[in-house]
């Protein structure tokens, strides 16, 4: 039994380092799928925002329409309005008036198109720092993956100098 023990000791030190190390291995690849998870968290994330960004712009250009809609009712009262006064529609007023209201509806319209853009723009501003944040995470992982498995290397080597000291010392 005297004889046993020192190879005990020697092999009980080497299956300790090596399942140290798997579970460094296991770690390893836990912190690389950490980081894929990020990164399609974030790219989901983003994608959301770029869709949020095109229906800003879809809403806009409906409200740059509506605007111009309501340019047309309000030039045909002006028209009807000036016609049933006995007015005519070459009368300076009425023309400067139609003049008026035209460059209120384009700029109202044009307001409206602005204001959107500049919201879809936020947003797929939003989405690039999202992609950049899951890129990072994805990096970071495989960061960690490595220095895991590196780790489990040095375990494996430790364990095995280890075994070796013991064996020059007892065996």
């Amino acid at each position: 039994m005297a004889v046993a023990l020192p190879f005990i000791m020697i092999a009980a030190t080497v299956i300790g380092g090596a399942k140290q190390s798997q579970m460094q291995r296991e770690q390893a690849d836990a912190a690389a799928a950490e980081g894929v998870a990020a990164q399609n968290a974030a790219n989901y994330e983003a994608a959301q925002l770029d869709q949020r960004a095109g229906q800003e712009r879809a809403s806009a250009q409906r409200a740059a329409i509506e605007s111009r809609r309501q340019e047309r009712v309000v030039q045909s009262n002006l028209q009807a309005a000036s016609a049933a006064s006995g007015g005519g529609a070459i009368d300076p007023t009425v023309g400067r008036l139609a003049s008026d209201i035209a460059v209120e509806g384009q700029y109202r319209a044009l307001s409206d198109l602005y204001q959107g853009e500049d919201r879809a723009v936020g947003l797929e501003q939003q989405a690039n720092a999202k992609r950049y944040e899951g890129d990072i995470g994805y990096t970071s992982g495989l960061v960690r993956q490595r220095a895991g498995q590196q780790a489990a290397q040095a375990s494996i080597i430790s364990s095995v100098g280890q075994g070796a000291s013991l064996y020059s010392k007892y065996g």
